[in-house]
């Protein structure tokens, strides 16, 4: 087991099911992957989102975590 920690914010159209995959099997065997939704606060740029929702779903975020949680100790959605 690695002793690593590591945290992926999770927003589209940046972060993908295939994105988190990736991501799991690049820190296999870590101790720790938390996925943390998308918060909408003080967005530099929305007009890169040209409008559409940038937010995961609780449900979503629940299916990347089973997307990722083969691949490391520990995955959880904060």
């Amino acid at each position: 087991m690695k002793l690593y920690e590591f945290y992926t914010t999770c927003v589209r159209p940046l972060v993908t099911a295939a994105t988190i995959e990736h991501i799991a099997r690049l820190i296999a065997g870590s101790r720790l992957y938390v996925l943390q939704p998308f918060r909408e606060s003080r967005i530099l740029h929305p007009d890169y989102f040209q409008g559409a929702d940038p937010s995961y779903s609780a449900v979503e975020m629940d299916s990347l975590r089973r997307i990722a949680e083969p691949w490391v100790c520990a995955c959880t959605v904060h």
